[in-house]
Order: structure tokens, then C-alpha cells, then sequence
């Protein structure tokens, strides 16, 4: 099992993983917009480079953490 987590910290999120690590992610104000296929949403924010990395890296493939502008959607 993965075991990834993820809680709301500051102006942004925690990532945790089962092992310890940690990296936080601060809510990507600038990031690129991108576009994406979840239902009804057209795109979506990207978090920074280092979230990129290190969720890359626990996941064993390339992936990007993109940001909802609001919860409710």
C-alpha cells in the first residue's frame, strides 16, 4: 500500500508518507494553469517543481499535483 497523506497546514498542505518524509506545499497562487479531464472542471493549478519531485519519487513515475482553486468544486 502507498501510504501517502496529505492535511491542510498555513496557506497550503503537508504531504506525509508512511516512512516519515514530508514536504510542504505552499497554495500555488502563480502556477500554471493546466487543463484537465475531471468532470466539469476546465483546468486545474500546478504546485511547484519540488511537489512535483517528491510525489514523482514516491510514486515511482512521473506525476504533477495540481491545485483546485476552490474546495467546492
Amino acid at each position: 500500500m502507498l501510504g501517502l497523506s496529505a492535511k491542510p497546514i498555513g496557506d497550503g498542505i503537508e504531504l506525509s508518507s508512511r516512512d516519515g518524509r514530508t514536504l510542504a506545499v505552499s497554495t500555488p497562487t502563480y502556477g500554471e494553469l493546466v487543463p484537465t479531464t475531471v468532470s466539469r472542471l476546465e483546468s486545474a493549478r500546478l504546485a511547484d517543481d519540488d511537489a512535483h519531485r517528491w510525489l514523482s519519487g514516491m510514486l515511482e513515475r512521473p506525476v504533477r499535483l495540481a491545485w483546485l482553486d476552490a474546495a467546492c468544486r
